[in-house]
């Protein structure tokens, strides 16, 4: 008998400070909660259980213990004025004792701020759903992710106009930055001929000499850039591109130049590029040395292999040039592979390809060459030894002047005889 009623005294002086103020010994009572007609509010409002103290509003479901504060509250703003949270995570009304992300006065700390759902300063295309779950859903008004970014690319405001038909006319260039193109396509006008041109610089202007009676193409034209440095891409890049029919042999080839007067300008190519392939030899389809094989995407889907033989075959010798081809064989898949004789020839199909207008108004995508994946080593090292053989590079190493051999062997040899003294 003496230990059960030990046991119940126990568990009744237990209960007792569990009740305890935090700052004190007197017991703290709850809050007695309002009636449920409120005064001046006829919404109705019922005890949260589990939320002492916070009254959901009725009809407000999923998020229960939230309420938005009623207008004409006294002393609390409404909803308007707590931008990212509409409706949920007011301040209680007063004569609480604790409030809007405060401690409880029993001492838990009952933190009724940010729900973790929240999606403050994420902008207008992020939201959530009511499960918390982070979709990063788009705005359907702006037309997706892709169509944004799309956008975004072409900003003429970032990235300047992309249409080739504001670029070809915009005046003359300087003196040294421009280049002379001969056998052109008749069927070629300036947009034509621009949009080839285009990804080596920023073109200035493009011109076709046409004849004064008919206005057809004589074959030849101008192209001027805003540096010195596209001329050299431009003319290491197109020079010797087959223009003619695709079956035609001997085939045409177009010739590319620095204009008449300028040649002089121009800075001397490195010596280590080997010839261009000869047209109309068919590839072996043999396995090209490391640094050699090309991985070519955004291939537009009416290319066959000869449409990227006939872009590559100016470069070098090719061992092969091939269009991956969905089952039927109509249509291509986006992307090839391409392997030269010579990892330099390679190195310079990339600066002469990569990013080749596919389109004149700068909607479509661009042509992507890049070295195979596991290959990137190996042209490094060719990246390197071009360089070094590069006179407009900047690790360009000119060869040693003879006389400065002689001079230097001479001071080493009389910084040996004072040490040997």
């Amino acid at each position: 008998m003496a230990d059960r009623d030990r046991d119940r005294d126990r568990d009744r002086d237990r209960d007792r400070d569990r009740r305890r103020h935090p700052d004190g010994n007197a017991l703290f009572v709850p809050p007695v909660m309002p009636p449920t007609d409120w005064s001046g509010h006829s919404q109705g409002y019922m005890p949260q259980p589990g939320y002492p103290g916070y009254m959901p509003q009725t009809g407000y479901p999923g998020y229960p213990g939230y309420m938005p504060q009623p207008a004409g509250y006294p002393g609390y703003p409404g909803y308007p004025g707590y931008p990212g949270y509409p409706g949920y995570g007011f301040p209680p009304p007063a004569g609480y004792a604790y409030g809007y992300g405060q401690s409880s006065a029993c001492g838990g700390s009952q933190d009724y701020g940010r729900d973790p759902r929240d999606d403050r300063g994420r902008g207008d295309g992020y939201r959530l759903d009511d499960r918390g779950r982070d979709d990063r859903a788009r705005v359907d008004d702006l037309g997706g992710a892709r169509d944004r970014d799309d956008r975004r690319r072409r900003d003429p405001h970032i990235f300047g106009d992309q249409d080739l038909r504001h670029k070809i006319n915009r005046g003359r260039a300087d003196v040294g930055c421009n280049i002379y193109v001969h056998r052109i396509p008749v069927e070629w006008d300036e947009l034509e001929l621009a949009r080839r041109f285009d990804h080596y610089g920023d073109l200035i202007s493009c011109t076709i000499v046409r004849d004064k009676d008919t206005n057809e193409s004589r074959g030849f034209g101008f192209i001027g850039y805003s540096d010195k440095e596209a001329v050299r891409k431009a003319i290491l890049g197109m020079d010797g591109l087959p223009v003619g029919p695709p079956l035609e042999l001997p085939g045409k080839f177009l010739s590319v130049c620095p204009k008449r007067g300028e040649e002089h300008l121009l800075i001397p190519f490195p010596d280590c590029y080997p010839p261009g392939g000869t047209y109309g030899s068919e590839p072996p389809n043999t396995r090209a040395p490391p640094g050699a094989n090309l991985y070519v995407f955004n291939i537009p889907p009416d290319w066959k292999d000869i449409d990227l033989y006939r872009h590559m075959i100016h470069y070098g010798q090719l061992t092969s040039a091939k269009v991956m081809m969905k089952d039927e064989g109509k249509e291509g898949r986006g992307f090839g592979f391409v392997g030269f004789v010579s990892p330099f020839s390679a190195q310079r199909a990339i600066g002469g390809m990569n990013n080749l207008r596919l389109t004149s108004d700068g909607t479509g995508k661009r042509l992507q060459v890049t070295s195979k994946r596991g290959e990137e080593d190996a042209a490094r090292k060719i990246r390197q030894e071009i360089a070094f053989k590069d006179p407009a590079h900047p690790d360009y190493q000119r060869p040693n002047d003879p006389e400065d051999e002689v001079e230097a062997g001479k001071r080493m040899a009389e910084e040996l005889a004072k040490a040997m003294h």
